[in-house]
């Protein structure tokens, strides 16, 4: 197989918090729906804030057929939050922790109740050894966490890998560190 000449990537805050977000079995259904109508439909897709196992099974059963191959990444008290789903196998996949998650007395952030951190997969798209994308997924709330996926990306770069960031935007609140 050919190097690709285009992938098309889906990163999305899917907000699956039980107990907290609006409308929590509608919403994930919905994505689900959403994503396996996309036009065009997405080769990868990095879900943040989808914590439980059942969010995410909830999603991937509306897109199962499409994205066959998919990865929940589990760390913490309630999750780490981030999945990836793939048109493509996986070859090798990990999460790597933040090593500063917040402060445990502001329970109502929760960064320092979850797994916050990067997670990562090597997808395989064709036979040729240079025929993977690396994945990078992360959900930033603060600043260093941003600047550890940037230094995790500069990283898998030195190595001879061309990473693609998954990363739900950074919301910059007044008197946020």
């Amino acid at each position: 197989m050919a190097h690709l000449t285009q992938v098309h990537i889906l990163t999305l805050n899917c907000w699956g918090i039980r107990y907290v977000s609006r409308e929590y079995s509608r919403r994930l259904n919905e994505i689900g729906r959403s994503i396996a109508n996309a036009d065009p439909i997405p080769d990868i897709v990095g879900l943040q804030e989808c914590f439980s196992r059942e969010a995410f099974e909830c999603i991937r059963r509306e897109i199962r057929s499409i994205l066959p191959y998919a990865k929940h990444y589990s760390a913490g008290s309630f999750g780490a939050g981030l999945a990836i789903l793939s048109r493509w196998p996986f070859e090798e996949t990990s999460m790597i922790r933040y090593p500063l998650n917040g402060c445990p007395i502001a329970f109502y952030h929760g960064d320092w109740y979850v797994g916050k951190g990067v997670a990562c997969a090597t997808i395989r798209y064709g036979e040729a050894p240079d025929n993977v994308i690396e994945v990078l997924n992360t959900h930033v709330s603060r600043f260093f966490f941003f600047w550890h996926c940037c230094t995790i990306s500069r990283r898998r770069r030195l190595l001879g890998r061309q990473p693609v960031v998954s990363i739900a935007p950074i919301f910059l609140t007044r008197g946020c560190t």
